[in-house]
């Protein structure tokens, strides 16, 4: 069967007519990570727009995003690999299987500093801000990254890209703290046991004076209501 066939029933995603992953590979979070791994040069980390599609899935991006000292002029499945050489702290970069990716608050602040350079810089930032509830880190988490990096020419676009950020995450946690607001169940009236107890006591009238045990089942009746 071919791959375009494939392609066409959703088996297969296809990245450059000749080459592909599986869908339901593409669907989990170490599934990504071992398409990427296969993908980019090796003793490269993932960063970027790569490294957003292995946290988040999606489409595949048209770059193949990597951090690295080396230049690579070959085309990967039909993206161009485009380099970084930036440093990055080794408490920003993780292991997923064998793949070494930037983590998901590192992988936000790359793609602020890029925000200026790309098209569509609103979509990026709907995306960076279910990264963060994903993976539950803040636009302040991130502004700290940019701060331990004061000289970066780039640092004043990329905290206007948070503040575009940080709407889209506020308008999310407010949805959903008035969602979790809403399927709180009623509070229901509690007897304790001791109290259940007693009413039974006087259910029964037990320990009641001649006369008096024919009030029972109306005390009760009064006091579960009351």
């Amino acid at each position: 069967m071919s791959l375009n066939r494939l392609s066409r029933g959703g088996t297969v995603c296809s990245l450059d007519g000749h080459s592909g992953y599986w869908s339901e590979h593409g669907d989990t979070l170490y599934g990504r990570a071992l398409i990427v791994h296969n993908i980019i040069p090796s003793a490269t980390v993932a960063c970027m727009r790569t490294a957003l599609w292995v946290w988040m899935g999606g489409l595949f991006p048209e770059t193949v995003d990597v951090l690295s000292g080396s230049h690579y002029r070959t085309m990967r499945h039909g993206r161009p690999i485009r380099v970084f050489a930036r440093r990055v702290d080794h408490d920003h970069v993780q292991t997923l299987g064998d793949l070494n990716i930037t983590s998901p608050p590192r992988t936000a602040c790359d793609i602020a500093t890029m925000a200026n350079r790309s098209p569509g810089a609103a979509v990026f930032a709907d995306r960076v801000a279910d990264l963060m509830h994903t993976y539950r880190f803040t636009p302040d988490d991130c502004a700290a990254i940019l701060g331990a990096n004061p000289c970066a020419t780039t640092v004043p676009h990329a905290k206007a890209f948070l503040n575009t950020v940080r709407m889209y995450y506020e308008e999310r946690h407010h949805a959903r703290v008035r969602e979790r607001q809403a399927m709180m169940p009623l509070r229901k009236h509690y007897v304790s046991r001791d109290e259940r107890s007693e009413a039974k006591q006087k259910t029964r009238g037990d320990n009641w004076p001649e006369g008096e045990r024919g009030k029972g089942e109306r005390e009760q009746c009064q006091y579960l209501q009351g």
